[in-house]
């Protein structure tokens, strides 16, 4: 108990001090920190929605926008949710605007959307003079 009241900042401390056990620390901890079984699915389906439903706006850059569907796929695992690479890939290109349609061609004409990796495709569509 005592590593765990050394590694949490005063809030949390006051959280977890009438605690008992490690084991009862540590399921505060979890509980406060990801919340309950109910809330943890609530959040898992608004990243859903969030990532169904992301466009890319014409002032957003290849990187803002890639960071943006990163930070939701991150959050998912986070929560017990992976995302599988190519889907990220496959979202990215769904979601890219008019001016990357050849890109997109290029990419499903070669058929590598299973082999690119989403770094790789964000690289890619990064050297597009507007893309940066």
């Amino acid at each position: 108990m005592n590593a765990i009241f050394g590694g949490v900042d005063e809030d949390k401390f006051k959280l977890i001090q009438g605690c008992k056990s490690a084991k009862q620390t540590w399921d505060t901890l979890q509980k406060s920190h990801e919340g309950t079984s109910s809330v943890k699915r609530t959040r898992l389906d608004q990243l859903a929605f969030q990532s169904k439903h992301r466009k890319m706006n014409s002032s957003d850059s290849i990187v803002q926008f890639s960071s943006k569907i990163s930070v939701i796929a991150n959050e998912a695992e986070v929560m017990g949710k992976t995302y599988n690479k190519q889907k990220l890939v496959k979202k990215l290109l769904r979601c890219l605007p008019q001016k990357f349609a050849t890109h997109k061609a290029v990419m499903r004409v070669a058929g590598n959307t299973n082999s690119v990796r989403y770094d790789e495709l964000v690289g890619m569509l990064k050297s597009e003079k507007n893309g940066v």
